[in-house]
């Protein structure tokens, strides 16, 4: 076979792959929006993805959400108390960010929640501190070295 043929097949068939693959968010390279999160919660529900959308963080942990452009409540997934959140709420807000955790269907259901669906997310703290090095810490907590 010929270079540009094999090529060609090569290029094909990793193809076919990606589009395989395309409902996958499980790397940071495939990372979805809110809104897309909330369309199928069943094929998400207790996965690990990637979500990216500014993000919206208050003085409490119940009104912190992503969502999917800075004024749209709509498409919006809420996220669960965090460790990463917690210490950094004064340069969280309004930020794009990519955030990986947990997704959850119907953890927000019945409570206090930002996000009008029950939908949401529980972050990995570890990966975010990780991947934003940068962002300042609003206080110390006494319980860290």
């Amino acid at each position: 076979m010929n270079r540009p043929a094999l090529l060609a097949l090569c290029l094909i068939a990793a193809g076919c792959v990606g589009q395989h693959d395309l409902a996958n968010a499980d790397r940071p390279d495939r990372a979805k929006t809110p809104e897309t999160f909330d369309a199928s919660p069943d094929l998400y529900d207790g996965k690990t993805i990637y979500v990216g959308g500014y993000v919206w963080a208050t003085s409490h942990w119940w009104s912190d959400h992503v969502r999917q452009s800075p004024k749209d409540l709509t498409n919006c997934l809420n996220i669960g108390p965090s460790r990463f959140f917690q210490h950094r709420r004064r340069d969280l807000k309004g930020k794009w960010l990519m955030l990986k955790g947990i997704y959850k269907k119907g953890s927000w259901a019945g409570s206090l929640s930002a996000c009008k669906k029950d939908n949401g997310l529980f972050l990995d703290d570890d990966y975010m501190e990780m991947h934003y090095p940068g962002l300042v810490r609003d206080k110390k907590d006494p319980r860290e070295n």
